[in-house]
């Protein structure tokens, strides 16, 4: 069988060490694993931040180009 990366046989002690770089890694895992989901919420939350901007810089817009409204009931909406 052909390998692109060299296969190295981890040999260890005893069944303690074995257990011991387990749990070593897994807890390695975990960590890389919830930096990864922290990351990812962060990168939704930052896009739907951004829709939500666009989406109201695009109503005050429409709302400014509107001639149906009022001046004074325009201004109330758009806060200016």
């Amino acid at each position: 069988m052909c390998s692109l990366y060299p296969i190295k046989v981890l040999e260890v002690k005893s069944v303690i060490h074995a257990k011991e770089f387990l749990r070593l890694s897994q807890k390695m895992l975990h960590g890389r694993l919830d930096m990864l989901k922290t990351e990812y919420v962060n990168a939704v939350r930052r896009l739907g931040e951004e829709a939500k901007s666009l989406r109201i810089s695009a109503l005050r817009t429409a709302l400014k180009s509107s001639d149906d409204l009022q001046d004074e009931l325009r201004d109330d909406v758009i806060g200016t």
